[in-house]
């Protein structure tokens, strides 16, 4: 009878260390699959960009740029065949992460005027924040056979420059 004793009690052990060993188990799992809640404030930062005017020349030629604004507007005064006007303009980044380009368009040009965009701004060009890059807009009429033919001679006339800015992941090329 011994015999089956000891055969009963080597049996006992096993269990109870089975039981042990899945109590241990089930508490282990218990630990690791607590939820933590933690509670934080991000920011991401802010966007801005605004385009100011600079010094114009020769006479006849000026600039408006309001502040917070993203276009310049342009008038020249009795336009002359064979003079370049000049205006410059500065953008500044007035958020805290960087800005690109995304596209410059020139608007309401009138028949036979040449504008262009000159100098540290063109498409892509990222201004970082509290940066500023400088540019100018050049305004001809180009000399035809015969002038009179340019019809924006002697006039007055207004065109706008307009500037799309967005945050540099987002750029597009």
């Amino acid at each position: 009878m011994r015999q089956k004793r000891k055969g009963f009690s080597r049996i006992g052990m096993v269990c109870v260390v089975l039981m042990m060993a899945l109590g241990i188990t089930g508490t282990a799992y218990g630990a690791w699959s607590d939820t933590v809640t933690i509670g934080a404030t991000v920011n991401m930062g802010t966007f801005g960009a605004e385009v100011t005017c600079d010094e114009c020349s020769p006479c006849g030629i000026g600039c408006i740029g309001e502040i917070g604004s993203n276009e310049l507007e342009l008038t020249v005064t009795c336009a002359e065949v064979g003079v370049t006007y000049s205006c410059g303009f500065e953008i500044t980044n007035t958020g805290t992460i960087p800005v690109r380009i995304q596209s410059i368009d020139i608007l309401d040009v009138p028949e036979g005027v040449v504008v262009s965009v000159d100098g540290l701004v063109e498409v892509g060009h990222q201004i970082e924040p509290g940066g500023a890059s400088v540019g100018i807009v050049q305004v001809s009429l180009p000399a035809y056979t015969p002038p009179e033919v340019n019809p924006s001679e002697g006039e007055t006339f207004t065109f706008t420059v307009t500037f799309e800015f967005v945050p540099w992941n987002q750029y597009i090329p």
